[in-house]
């Protein structure tokens, strides 16, 4: 089936203020696992949230270039973003989290700490 609509507009960033990716934890109360997404459970059937960073920069996967798919953890239709940064840059650093399977919003945060705009 393929990714999802797009959650941010071509040409266009949002800061996701929620945790995202990895490490995902049993969570105390029912809850998405992340942000604009549905639920993920334990092998025990016990619901998981994310606990990983804040600060995201969320843009259109369409709008990144250059940027290789590492470490995904695969799913029916692309990756998930339960492992974790899988975008590798030309420069060889793990720079994003790519997430473009049809069950979850398709979407790439750029972690905050790895890169940086600069004027065109």
């Amino acid at each position: 089936m393929g990714p999802s609509p797009a959650t941010v507009p071509l040409g266009c960033y949002a800061i996701e203020t929620e945790p995202y990716g990895a490490p995902l934890v049993v969570a105390e109360v029912p809850g998405p696992t992340y942000p604009r997404g549905g639920i993920l459970y334990t092998v025990d059937h016990q619901p998981l949230i994310s606990q990983g960073p804040r600060g995201n920069i969320v843009i259109n996967p369409d709008d990144a270039r250059g940027l290789e798919l590492r470490h995904a953890s695969p799913a029916c239709c692309g990756a998930t973003p339960t492992g974790g940064l899988n975008q590798l840059c030309a420069c060889g650093t793990l720079v994003a989290t790519l997430c473009s399977d049809c069950c979850l919003p398709y979407e790439l945060h750029l972690s905050p700490d790895r890169v940086r705009a600069i004027p065109a």
